[in-house]
């Protein structure tokens, strides 16, 4: 990388050249007059237009910024970042971007082996995704979810609520071995018939048992 040193051209020059062929000239027509920087080759390193007020470094082969203490980079109107290649961004200790706005803050934060996300509203849209964790907890107020389908496949699934409404046009569940329910009390309101099928039934009460209907067969 070339290195350019801070230089000051006299009034009755409009170009100053290095020994290598290095060259900082003012050029165009007086009104119209650029300050470029040009490498040996001819190539145009630096370019300042005053009328813009636009600056542009151009390095044809690879260009690094190093310094001892803080880099800071301001832009009135804004940064963009543009590369056919990966951009990284590499901390030992912590990385973040954030927006501010009166008040309200969205960002993202990474430090090791910690990465969190913080805002009033998070969309994630995706034709595919795949989340691996070791451990998982959701908390909040509300969950709301709307899905063609969901598989869910585990080894065990316990549930805490409150409680609990559930609404279904059909149901079809199939245990194995045994389902059982604690219950403090049943009640099964059916609109249609009631069928009950096994091996063999038993029903046992502390109490009485009732059975009415219009017929009752046995047997």
């Amino acid at each position: 990388m070339t290195v350019l040193h801070a230089v000051e051209i006299p009034a009755n020059h409009r170009s100053l050249e290095s020994a290598d062929g290095s060259r900082v000239a003012i050029e165009g027509e007086p009104g119209g007059e650029r300050l470029r920087v040009r490498d040996r080759h001819g190539a145009l390193i630096f370019d300042y237009d005053p009328d813009s007020g636009r600056a542009t470094l151009s390095v044809p082969g690879d260009l690094s910024l190093a310094t001892e203490g803080t880099l800071d980079l301001a832009a009135a109107r804004g940064v963009c970042v543009t590369s056919p290649g990966p951009v990284a961004f590499h901390s030992s200790t912590v990385v973040s971007a954030g927006v501010s706005h009166e008040g309200r803050f969205s960002g993202m934060r990474a430090v090791p082996q910690m990465l969190g996300l913080s805002g009033r509203r998070l969309d994630v849209t995706a034709d595919e995704a795949r989340l691996a964790v070791t451990r998982s907890e959701l908390l909040g107020e509300r969950a709301h979810a709307t899905v063609e389908r969901v598989k869910v496949t585990a080894t065990r699934i316990e549930t805490v609520a409150e409680r609990a409404i559930q609404r279904f046009k059909n149901v079809y569940e199939h245990v194995d071995e045994l389902k059982q329910q604690r219950l403090g009390r049943l009640r099964a309101l059916v609109r249609g018939a009631i069928d009950l099928r096994g091996a063999s039934a038993t029903v046992i009460a502390e109490r009485e048992v009732k059975i009415d209907g219009e017929r009752i067969h046995l047997g």
